[in-house]
């Protein structure tokens, strides 16, 4: 069970507009948690998404409503669509990372602000979905450096990418939260040629199993980030629990304040 503050391990990476004193939110973008001393991660593309529409900031909740920080630098790593920034003045719960790789059927669950934003109150809300580990693969279509990736059992709605994917009951951080994918068959197909001429017809049926993805961590052993100082993860395990594909344990995951 996660006593956790909700609040102080997943935060809504937004746009704004605005005076800096009383700021605009624009929208909420995506998801990010907190690696370092205000040092934070989420998908490549939502902090290129919220750059483009204004100035990027991270959502920090108080009493009577939210306080934006502004991001001071970042990195996007566009071969496995991750990102690293910086933001001053956020209290986070420090995340650690695992190299662990957990077995298929694993239960699995992520916190994050996807269609979070409502204008017309002018509030955020986290969404929180549970479900498990269906897939451990790749995508060498959408990420040619064949980053491993992990299928989760749930769909990723818009402004979840960037969200941490959780271990049930505890914050082991198994990876990043990208988005979807959608994987096609052609389970039907049929060739039609007209008399009056040489064109061909081709009809196809396709059946498509759309999934929610993430990044896993243990690709963050290839990061190298200025911001965080160094590698994202360090791919020598400690502690007991075995790796459950390659028999070794997994760094401590131990939220830290």
């Amino acid at each position: 069970m996660i006593t956790a503050n909700l609040f102080e391990i997943t935060f809504p990476v937004a746009a704004l507009k605005g005076k800096i004193e009383k700021p605009e939110v624009i929208g909420v973008f995506g998801t990010c948690f907190s690696v370092g001393p205000e040092v934070f991660l989420t998908a490549g593309h939502v902090i290129t998404n919220a750059t483009e529409a204004g100035r990027v900031a991270v959502g920090c909740a108080q009493s009577g409503g939210w306080k934006f920080s502004e991001v001071d630098q970042s990195e996007v790593f566009e071969d496995m669509d991750l990102a690293v920034f910086r933001a001053d003045g956020v209290s986070a719960c420090i995340l650690t990372p695992v190299a662990y790789t957990p077995p298929l059927g694993v239960p699995v669950f992520t916190v994050g602000y996807p269609f979070a934003y409502d204008p017309d109150l002018n509030v955020i809300d986290p969404r929180v979905f549970y479900g498990n580990l269906v897939a451990s693969t790749f995508d060498a279509k959408r990420f040619p450096s064949l980053p491993r990736l992990y299928e989760v059992s749930f769909m990723c709605p818009r402004g979840l990418s960037g969200a941490p994917l959780f271990q049930k009951e505890n914050l082991n951080v198994l990876g990043v939260v990208l988005g979807n994918r959608s994987i096609e068959m052609t389970v039907l197909s049929s060739r039609e040629r007209e008399e009056s001429g040489n064109e061909t017809t081709i009809y196809e049926k396709v059946e498509a199993l759309n999934i929610g993805i993430a990044l896993a961590s243990k690709n963050f052993s290839r990061v190298d980030s200025s911001i965080y100082g160094g590698q994202l993860l360090n791919m020598e395990p400690a502690g007991g629990q075995q790796d459950a594909a390659h028999g070794r344990g997994p760094a401590g995951a131990t939220p830290r304040q």
